[in-house]
């Protein structure tokens, strides 16, 4: 759905083509958007800026599969230091009921 909404958008490919190419060595709409090829990664995001603007978190975070238990720590780290709580973290799974399987935070 994303991508049929997506390429029905004038020109949204052709601006970030290069840098998505050199990036993350993706070469097409598709694959930028099939998310077992480029999952979408929350880390990326600046939460440090985003949060105090919006009071709130979201209810859940995407990330990549197969992260370890010292990735979602720092995750966690990171929110906390900013004065959240971290929601619920996980993994788009296609296989799951939610089409989500959630990791556990853990303390290290």
């Amino acid at each position: 759905m994303l991508f049929v909404t997506l390429k029905k958008i004038d020109n949204f490919w052709q601006p970030i083509k290069n840098t998505v190419s050199e990036k993350y060595d993706l070469n097409s709409l598709e694959d930028f958007l099939d998310k077992e090829i480029m999952p979408f990664d929350a880390r990326r995001l600046n939460w440090e800026e985003i949060l105090p603007m919006t009071g709130k978190t979201p209810s859940r975070l995407y990330l990549p599969i197969g992260l370890k238990e010292k990735d979602i720590y720092a995750l966690d780290r990171r929110f906390a230091s900013i004065g959240f709580t971290i929601p619920k973290v996980g993994y788009y799974d296609s296989k799951a009921e939610t089409r989500f399987t959630e990791y556990k935070v853990v303390n290290i």
